[in-house]
């Protein structure tokens, strides 16, 4: 299993556990003892097996799985609409790296982590059921 809690090359480890490593967070107030958090590794890491031979991989996001299922190519994005509606589009982790001072990355978009070192540049917004119900309405029309 390959652990990335150096937090160097890894810029998405949770917000939590780097204040709890950096000593920013006082476990004991909230009975929150260190040792009992994961180790976070990449996505895509198998974790176990289930009857000894079936992979159970770690946990990610219903939109990095959802993107997953649909294979895109290189270049390639996807449009998920559900609750919410993303346009996702996969990228290396080195080819995007922003620097919030000079303002390279769009405020309305954010990079999540990804599998095979990759991340996605995701645009959101939180009016998926309105986009969904109007795409039914247009297909029926």
């Amino acid at each position: 299993m390959h652990s990335i809690d150096d937090d160097t090359n890894y810029s998405h480890k949770p917000l939590l556990s780097r204040s709890i490593e950096q000593n920013r967070y006082d476990c004991t107030r909230f009975l929150l003892e260190h040792h009992l958090l994961p180790t976070i590794v990449q996505p895509g890491t198998i974790c176990g097996y289930w009857k000894k031979t079936i992979p159970v991989y770690v946990a990610l996001g219903d939109l990095q799985c959802s993107v997953f299922s649909c294979q895109p190519d290189k270049n390639e994005g996807v449009i998920n609409i559900s609750t919410s509606a993303q346009l996702a589009l996969p990228i290396d982790r080195q080819s995007f790296k922003t620097d919030s001072s000079q303002g390279d990355q769009p405020s309305s978009s954010m990079c999540v982590p990804y599998f095979e070192s990759k991340d996605l540049l995701v645009a959101a917004s939180l009016n998926g059921g309105n986009v969904l119900s109007a795409f039914v309405h247009l297909i029926h029309s």
